[in-house]
């Protein structure tokens, strides 16, 4: 469950970003600055978490070749019909119920503001609205909303306050304050923020009222008299509040900050780079989605296309699905050799050879002879479409020689001429049918699992086996680690595993795979597959990740 590892680290940074305020910038009077860096830091505490440095993570990336071996013959163990009750189930359980219940708080502390608007209310200077609340001595604002008690003395003061309030938007940092806390109820330094946010609000409505009345003085007098009014809902601007009142009274009366004090809102901007850096570094994770300052050598997923079964000495078995990772800029393939319109039996064409003038500029060779045989129409098999209305299908090529001019035969080749005019429908792309139940699980854990750094320094290769049972919802549960290798390589797989959000079309029971991590350069390690795929029925398929240093 990614998301839930999304919210964790969010709410973490917004933590980190609340104590700076409340060691740097809590004492200081220029309000508006304090609140533009509450309000920034809840948007930044959201989007660090999605941002990447790509260059700090090279070495992870370069060169990686992943390869899915599946084991079309596996048996589950301990197949029963019992619901799993897992801790990850009862963390997601658990979060959306006190989500629910926050949010139904929400609606209704909204539905009562709602119905006291329907109240007795005047206009104020054309644009606000009064509204007077018989038999009682609150006082707040919602909004372009004053609601006022009759029994509230001195009222000219208090709705100057308040429209401070609602000049200054206050009500909509309280309500986005409040999606927050929907959202991360269970993070104490959101009801802390918003806190300390409502009580910026009251500093700068304070400031501007006192202004007005010219008398700090008589003003916080004025606030000590009336002290105990009744507050209003939580999403409102009261303008009774005993517990802030002394604080208001300090701050109306303290001495101004001087410039050299807005430089420690500078101090923000390290920060987002030390979590930045830690996002990168100290997260591993796949909802990673923007990657600044992206390593050269980057590489990305690429559709299962061939075997190749030289990448390690272990025998592998023949259910072998390679994924390669390439470069973002793809190089297509070079043409297939096309002869003339004119083309007989026997003739012989030329043909260049692409990989050896890449390879060596300096000694440059006949392009090579292909001789081509004609024959009955046929249909070009690997659908490469020409634009001469001629194409090669079949064509087997043995290599004659190992010498710089080899020759290059070709055995039953079948060319299809026809007219100018006419056109050769490509045929239909093959399909590929899934290898196993296992296999979306096995694309996400090679997609996502990265070689630590810890592992890559230590020049660490093995097999990590990890074991997971499929519950009869088709979810993954009871993830652990049989086997490791230490160095981060076993926390990284079961990271990998337990973030897959999709599902297992299997039968219920316990299962295994494994994580091979092997370094170019070095012995390749005796792969997992080889003996589990006969001595432990319950082995789903094995996962080889190469890597190799990025410079």
């Amino acid at each position: 469950m990614s998301w839930l590892h999304y919210l964790l680290e969010a709410n973490i940074y917004l933590a980190v970003f609340y104590l700076l305020y409340f060691v740097l910038l809590d004492k200081e009077t220029h309000y508006k600055l304090n609140r533009i860096y509450l309000l920034t830091t809840c948007v930044l505490s959201y989007l660090i978490p999605l941002i990447q440095i790509g260059a700090l993570r090279s070495y992870m990336y370069g060169g990686q070749v992943i390869t899915i071996i599946t084991n079309p013959n596996f048996k589950p163990i301990g197949t029963t019909g019992i619901f799993h009750f897992t801790l990850q189930g009862s963390l997601l359980y658990a979060y959306i119920l006190g989500t629910a219940a926050m949010l139904i708080v929400f609606i209704f502390k909204i539905f009562q503001l709602v119905k006291l608007t329907h109240a007795q209310k005047d206009m104020l200077d054309d644009k606000y609205k009064l509204v007077t609340v018989k038999d009682s001595n609150t006082a707040f604002s919602f909004f372009n909303y004053v609601f006022i008690g009759t029994k509230v003395s001195g009222a000219d003061t208090i709705i100057r306050h308040e429209l401070v309030h609602i000049n200054q938007k206050h009500s909509f940092d309280i309500i986005f304050l409040e999606l927050i806390k929907i959202v991360s109820w269970f993070n104490p330094f959101i009801y802390l923020l918003q806190r300390s946010l409502k009580t910026v609000h009251e500093y700068i409505a304070d400031e501007q009222t006192a202004a007005f009345e010219n008398d700090t003085l008589a003003y916080s007098s004025f606030l000590v008299s009336n002290a105990y009014g009744i507050s209003g809902s939580s999403i409102t601007h009261s303008f009774f509040n005993y517990n802030l009142l002394k604080k208001r009274i300090i701050m109306l009366n303290q001495k101004r900050s001087g410039n050299l004090a807005r430089l420690k809102y500078l101090a923000v901007i390290p920060v987002c780079g030390g979590l930045l850096c830690m996002s990168t570094l100290a997260f591993s994770k796949t909802y990673g989605w923007v990657n600044i300052l992206p390593a050269n050598n980057l590489l990305s997923l690429q559709t299962p296309v061939t075997k190749n079964p030289d990448v390690l000495k272990s025998k592998i078995p023949d259910t072998v699905m390679w994924l390669k990772l390439d470069t973002s800029k793809k190089i297509p393939p070079p043409p297939p050799p096309v002869p003339p319109k004119n083309a007989k039996s026997g003739d012989m064409i030329r043909v260049t050879d692409v990989k050896r003038s890449q390879a060596s500029s300096k000694n440059t060779k006949s392009p090579d002879v292909v001789r081509v045989k004609l024959s009955a129409p046929s249909t070009f098999s690997t659908g490469v479409k020409s634009e001469d209305p001629v194409a090669i299908t079949n064509i087997k090529l043995a290599q004659a020689s190992a010498t710089s001019d080899k020759k290059i035969k070709i055995a039953d080749a079948r060319v299809k001429t026809e007219g100018a005019q006419q056109k050769i429908p490509p045929p239909p792309p093959p399909t590929m049918k899934p290898l196993s139940p296992f296999e979306a699980l096995s694309k996400y854990v090679a997609k996502y699992t990265r070689y630590p750094t810890r592992a890559f320094k230590n020049n660490l290769t093995g097999s990590v086996i990890v074991q997971f049972t499929v519950t009869n919802e088709n979810k993954l549960a009871d993830i652990s680690i049989l086997k490791g290798i230490g160095s981060g390589c076993d926390e990284e797989v079961k990271r990998a595993a337990t973030a897959f959000p999709g599902t297992v079309n299997a039968t219920v029971g316990t299962y295994k795979l494994a994580v091979t991590y092997y370094l170019k350069g070095l012995e390749p390690p005796k792969t997992a597959s080889g003996d589990l795929f006969e001595k432990d029925p319950s082995f789903v398929g094995e996962i080889i990740i190469m890597g190799y240093p990025s410079k």
